[in-house]
């Protein structure tokens, strides 16, 4: 549960070796509700991912995909990747 309510994460799961991607991630608000000034639930089901691969041995876990163009971000339509390390 969000700020916002209830939103889903879908993307296309990739595994590389060691190494879990997510790409052409999207998020999905359930209600009509713009989902904004999301950033700490974001980050948060980040963290939550970022647990779940590490305790099923991934060792680095990658997220990308492209806000939707009628974003309300500051950057509609731009591409975005993350990695994170963790072994650390």
């Amino acid at each position: 549960m969000t700020s916002k309510g209830a939103v889903d994460f879908a993307a296309e799961a990739v595994v590389d070796g060691g190494r879990l991607i997510l790409k052409d991630s999207v998020l999905y608000g359930r209600t009509e509700q713009a989902l904004t000034g999301m950033s700490k639930d974001i980050y948060r089901g980040f963290e939550t991912m970022k647990t779940w691969a590490a305790s099923q041995g991934f060792q680095s876990l990658e997220i990308s995909g492209t806000r939707a163009a009628n974003s309300t971000s500051a950057t509609p339509g731009s591409t975005w990747s993350k990695v994170w390390d963790l072994t650390k």
